[in-house]
């Protein structure tokens, strides 16, 4: 919709439909078009942020945010800056958790579990991957689920946000 209608602004969320936000943003910031992207979301934690940012997303919300926080965030990507909400800024201002070992997350999963693992973090479908891989898209749902299993993440959005936060880390 952005391609053909291209327009000034789009308000999107990390997780759609579709398509998710964070593919949408690297869409419109590859092909160099002049929409500017806010991502409004529920999420609030630091690595999907900066995966939002990093992807080309202008500005940042909450989906609590105010009216007026949403209006600001408009005028402030217009003018060519970006916008974090309120919340979020304070959120992170908070100590962060320590992080685990990358090695000690990593260590138990399959070179298959770590592919599939690193087209997750590239923001693919369970079907999408399959196809990638020449294998059923069911056989992909089980890596996650036993993807899941080995690192202790529960919850659908879960997997993803582990596998953006670890892309870097991710060696097949």
């Amino acid at each position: 919709m952005i391609e053909q209608l291209r327009p000034d602004v789009a308000i999107i969320d990390v997780e759609m439909p579709r398509k998710d936000g964070l593919t949408i943003a690297r869409t419109v910031k590859q092909n160099n078009w002049e929409t500017r992207i806010i991502f409004l979301t529920l999420h609030k934690e630091r690595d999907l942020f900066h995966a939002a940012m990093e992807a080309g997303g202008g500005a940042f919300l909450v989906k609590d945010s105010a009216l007026a926080e949403i209006a600001v965030a408009i005028k402030t990507v217009m003018a060519g800056r970006r916008y974090v909400s309120s919340g979020i800024v304070d959120q992170f201002m908070l100590p962060q958790e320590p992080v685990p070992s990358d090695a000690g997350l990593l260590r138990d999963l399959t070179p298959a579990e770590r592919r599939i693992l690193k087209l997750i973090a590239e923001g693919k479908s369970s079907k999408e991957i399959g196809a990638d891989l020449s294998i059923h898209y069911r056989t992909v749902e089980n890596h996650r689920t036993n993807i899941s299993r080995k690192l202790g993440i529960m919850g659908s959005n879960a997997l993803p946000r582990f596998a953006l936060q670890y892309k870097d880390k991710l060696t097949t």
